[in-house]
């Protein structure tokens, strides 16, 4: 690209002439930021039990 959000350079643009953004005088509210996604923790659970000779593992 020839511009970005905190230097515009339409008057470079290729798409000056059918840009929206600059014919509403917008184009400092462009590119938006996305909304972040928060991470969630979830506890974690193990369970193991062992009968003589064998073990059997469960992860939840």
């Amino acid at each position: 690209t020839c511009c970005n959000r905190s230097t515009p350079l339409s008057r470079h643009c290729p798409m000056a002439d059918i840009c929206q953004a600059r014919a509403q005088n917008r184009t400092h509210e462009l590119p938006r930021k996305k909304n972040t996604t928060s991470v969630k923790n979830l506890p974690l659970y193990w369970l193991i039990l062992e009968q003589a000779d064998r073990c059997r593992f469960r992860q939840k």
